[in-house]
């Protein structure tokens, strides 16, 4: 299918350093209506390779608009589903405060509580992705439309980064950026 034939080339974003930028674009200058959002938003607040500085850390400010723009299109642009991903240090608490996940899932119930919720962590090498990281996927669903979120497809196969990138040679480590 071409572009064109998807109406795809109708759809308005204001997102990246080009476009326009995620925190800044009022919900205006959003277009509706909006049936799916399939996001993955920035995870270093809660990565182990990250700061682990939860909201604390400014990168967090992007995940949090997201939700902003859940809750605005559930309440006024007929949302019907959607799935944000993350890492799995979103479910543990950081500095003894409440995991990011128990109170992103209690403040999307209260604002939002014609949506059903539900957390599920995937091993990304089930699903035929090459690499071995456990992933996060809260997934809302418009209550009217089933009485649970359906639980994910099982695991359907694995396969190896070396089936994806071929016969390439290994790069040598001296010849990497340090």
């Amino acid at each position: 299918k071409s572009l064109e034939a998807t109406g795809a080339e109708h759809i308005k974003l204001n997102l990246g350093t080009k476009a326009g930028n995620l925190l800044s674009a009022p919900f205006t200058a959003l277009q509706l209506p909006v049936d799916v959002i399939i996001a993955g938003p920035p995870c270093p607040p809660w990565s182990a390779q990250g700061k682990r500085a939860g909201t604390k850390d400014d990168r967090a400010n992007a995940f949090i608009r997201v939700l902003e723009w859940i809750i605005y299109f559930i309440r006024y642009g007929g949302l019907l589903m959607c799935i944000l991903e993350n890492v799995m240090g979103i479910l543990h608490s950081c500095g003894g405060a409440e995991p990011a996940m128990d109170k992103i899932l209690r403040i999307l119930r209260m604002f939002a509580p014609e949506f059903l919720w539900r957390v599920d962590v995937l091993c990304a090498r089930d699903y035929l992705l090459p690499q071995t990281r456990k992933r996060v996927f809260l997934r809302g669903l418009r209550g009217t439309l089933a009485t649970a979120v359906p639980a994910p497809l099982p695991p359907f196969g694995q396969r190896h980064i070396r089936d994806v990138l071929g016969k390439f040679p290994c790069t040598p480590r001296l010849s990497l950026t340090m």
